[in-house]
């Protein structure tokens, strides 16, 4: 078990260098475009299970909107209602709308569009009189239009004007707006901010990475900023047919009731002013362009503003969390691992959702990616660590212990520097085999003794033993390790006896051959031993080493006189004995005489084994 814990040691100082290669790949991942989109994706899945927490105060941002009902109202082309916007100019004036923005662009140049446009323009210019200022919207591609209306406008200081554009990412989404333009010869700024400043009165300020004053807006290296969906209020709306139909009648009381003191936005929800947002309306997803703008406007006069999370605690988060994932591989059983690490995938966006909800945008792909990369890093690093030790482990133990064993040593690990562990030994000799190789031709002796020895082996291995090595013709074989058994004894004596069962069917195959039968002596003793690898240098291997080896050998010496005098050729120790007992097994033995073992000071006392099942000591061999 040292060694498996050791392999880990070793991998869990993998950890810190695994984390920081997949940050690495990370951050040369972010260079390709769908890193960005992976960004992308994670945000509107937290913006459409978040849709539902937007801020309930009441919204300070009306909608007048060119609906069907609107267009079936008034049979003309949208080029020529420049006088029913001069309408809704003084109707929203007289109800003292905080400000109105006019989400349209009035580009055409025939003599009735500049006439209507002086018409427009003075409204414009008394309704900024009376205190509620009027933005224009303006395509900041193309120059400005050259009716009255825009020249006028281009003439005031500050502008009002704002430009239109929505800039969309590469899945032609919009999420971000850009508030201001510092780089253009004369500063400008979008429409939802020049409308937001005109409501405040107050001008904003603009730079590369911030824009505002008192509402401070972090802008990204795009120079644009995350537009809240989900989390301003959205603003009411109201037909551009039913409001010039208050107006008409003189119902400036209704007009008062809905937007005074709110800011107006008007525009129409035309399918070519739609655009794709992250889920706020089922199916497509599309929302005019105006009620991206009524966002914008709302998120900006109410201080409702996404704020970028800085990149050092970005990456530090994904750091993190990268360990914990390399972390969890190394710590548990591999499918476990495989599974709390696939876990952690899914849930590092959790981090992205916390701050998303504090109102703070996180790169998600960044937490996604740094994590699935420690996840790959640390499995393939671990397969293939755990790989190269499962197959040294398989070629050193698979001629001598049974597949069954193998698996339960790479599935637990083996002490491989030496350890002490109560064992049982098993040694087996051929008796008289000097006198037979006197007498046998030697291609024919190793023929026979090599058929001996792979016999005997399959019984060992089979029986769950250890098969240590061959000395000559003797077997040395240990049970209880390199994998701990509890019935090592059992498993020890019932090899033991099948190895007679297989001699004996082996014996009758030579004799039949016309060549000479073995007779083997089996001598059996459990106790503590050093086992491990042991060696040198040059050569180590897997060996158990202390006086329970000596004496099983010292045992197996003695079966000479068993096999004289019982005809038993089976040898039980004492110990062996009582660890048979200890588990419940009681095999048909007798005791024999006390012994003095060769090396041994005190008398030892042996026993016979006759069979595999019995009621446990019956006296002496002598007297059965």
């Amino acid at each position: 078990m040292r060694a498996k814990s050791n392999r880990k040691l070793k991998s869990f100082a993998a950890v810190p260098f695994i984390a920081m290669a997949s940050l690495l790949l990370t951050a040369i991942a972010a260079q390709f475009g769908p890193f960005r989109l992976l960004d992308y994706k994670v945000y509107d899945a937290m913006v459409q299970s978040g849709a539902s927490n937007a801020q309930t105060v009441a919204p300070d941002v009306a909608l007048i909107v060119i609906d069907d009902q609107s267009r079936k109202a008034i049979r003309e082309p949208l080029a020529y209602w420049q006088p029913h916007f001069a309408v809704l100019l003084r109707a929203l004036s007289d109800a003292h709308a905080r400000a109105v923005g006019l989400d349209m662009i009035f580009s055409a140049a025939d003599d009735r569009a500049k006439g209507e446009s002086k018409q427009l323009a003075q409204a414009v210019a008394d309704a900024e009189a009376s205190g509620t200022p009027v933005i224009l919207g303006y395509d900041a591609s193309s120059p400005l239009p050259s009716s009255p209306l825009y020249l006028l406008a281009s003439t005031d200081s500050p502008r009002p004007l704002g430009y239109l554009n929505l800039p969309a990412d590469p899945d032609d989404f919009v999420r971000r707006f850009d508030p201001c333009k510092p780089d253009d010869h004369e500063l400008a700024f979008s429409f939802g901010a020049r409308l937001a400043s005109s409501a405040l009165a107050k001008e904003f300020d603009c730079s590369r990475e911030e824009f505002g004053r008192e509402v401070r807006i972090t802008l990204d290296g795009q120079h644009s900023a995350y537009i809240p969906f989900g989390r301003a209020p959205a603003p009411t709306q109201t037909s551009l047919a039913d409001v010039l139909a208050l107006a008409e009648n003189n119902n400036s009381a209704e007009i008062a009731k809905r937007f005074s003191g709110k800011i107006v936005l008007i525009g129409s929800d035309e399918p070519q002013d739609r655009h794709a947002t992250p889920g706020l309306r089922e199916g497509s997803g599309r929302v005019p362009g105006v009620e991206i703008h009524a966002i914008i406007v709302q998120s900006i006069y109410s201080g409702i503003v996404l704020r970028n999370v800085p990149a050092a605690l970005t990456w530090l988060v994904a750091f993190v969390i990268a360990i914990a994932v390399a972390a969890v591989i190394f710590a548990f059983r591999l499918e476990v691992s495989a599974s709390g690490a696939l876990v952690f995938v899914v849930f590092s966006v959790l981090p992205g959702f916390i701050a998303w909800r504090s109102m703070w945008v996180m790169s998600d792909a960044t937490l996604l990616l740094s994590t699935a990369f420690s996840g790959g890093i640390a499995f393939v690093y671990r397969y293939r660590a755990e790989f190269v030790a499962h197959r040294k482990l398989r070629n050193q133990f698979s001629q001598y212990v049974s597949p069954e064993v193998v698996e339960r040593i790479i599935e637990h690990g083996v002490e491989l520097g030496g350890t002490r562990r109560k064992i049982t030994v098993l040694f087996s000799d051929i008796r008289g085999f000097t006198t037979l190789s006197e007498r046998t031709a030697p291609e024919n002796l190793v023929a026979q003794l090599n058929e001996y020895l792979s016999a005997m082996s399959e019984v060992i291995i089979s029986h769950g033993g250890y098969l240590d090595k061959f000395i000559g013709d003797g077997i040395l074989a240990i049970y209880g390790a390199p994998v701990e058994q509890k019935d090592a004894a059992w498993k020890a004596v019932s090899s033991a006896m099948k190895m007679l069962e297989r001699l004996a069917e082996l014996n009758a195959k030579w004799k039949a051959e016309g060549r000479n039968e073995l007779d083997i002596g089996i001598g059996i003793h459990s106790g503590e031993a050093i086992v491990g690898n042991i060696g040198s240098w040059r050569k180590l291997e897997y060996t158990a080493v202390g006086d329970t080896v000596n004496t099983a050998s010292r045992i197996e010496s003695k079966t000479k006189q068993s096999i004289q005098r019982y005809n038993a050729h089976v040898l039980i120790s004492g110990a062996t004995v009582e660890e048979l007992e200890s588990w419940d097994h009681f095999a048909d033995i007798f005791a024999m005489d006390i012994e003095q073992l060769k090396g041994k000071s005190e008398l030892t006392q042996l026993f016979v084994v006759r069979g595999l099942h019995g009621a446990g000591r019956k006296g002496s061999a002598a007297n059965a």
